[in-house]
């Protein structure tokens, strides 16, 4: 088996899909400095990868296949969008590189990626919250309903607190 610095080139062939998707995402571009070199000839794109980011080359491959130590971060296509937006992350990146088996789940926190999510779930929390009130009064007394009730309350109040809504 081939290698090269530590990456199997039969690592490579197996996941190319995972490499294509990537390398069509911006911010892989940017991080690799090959943004513009897309759509040419490729005999006209001399140096594909310029010297000053070979670095982050190795670091770009260690994350898409692994190596000898240390598992992929992306492990298959589905993760190409996350792995982009950590990259884009000064955070992301430092949680990357400075950890030895990192996670992309984590790293795509750290970079802020879960942020429409949590949009997502609190509008959600919110609507589900107002279609409830016009029926909630018919089962004023239910033991189950004021139980969850005050747990609502109880999240509210920590919503209230970590976004100082005081």
């Amino acid at each position: 088996m081939e290698e090269t610095e530590g990456l199997e080139v039969d690592e490579v062939e197996n996941r190319f899909s995972v490499l294509f998707l990537s390398l069509r995402s911006k911010n892989v571009q940017e991080f690799l400095g090959v943004q513009g070199k897309f759509g040419i000839e490729p005999q006209n794109v001399k140096p594909p990868i310029d010297a000053n980011n070979i670095d982050r080359l190795k670091e770009y491959s260690k994350w898409l296949f692994g190596d000898a130590d240390t598992p992929p971060v992306v492990q298959d296509s589905r993760e190409v969008d996350k792995f982009a937006r950590v990259i884009a992350s000064a955070d992301g990146l430092e949680y990357l590189r400075s950890v030895r088996r990192p996670s992309l789940d984590k790293a795509f926190v750290i970079a802020g990626g879960d942020q429409e999510e949590v949009y997502e779930l609190l509008s959600s929390a919110t609507y589900n919250l107002q279609e409830s009130l016009s029926s909630i009064h018919l089962y004023k007394g239910d033991e189950r309903l004021i139980s969850i009730s005050k747990r609502l309350l109880a999240n509210a109040e920590q919503l209230k607190k970590t976004l100082e809504l005081d």
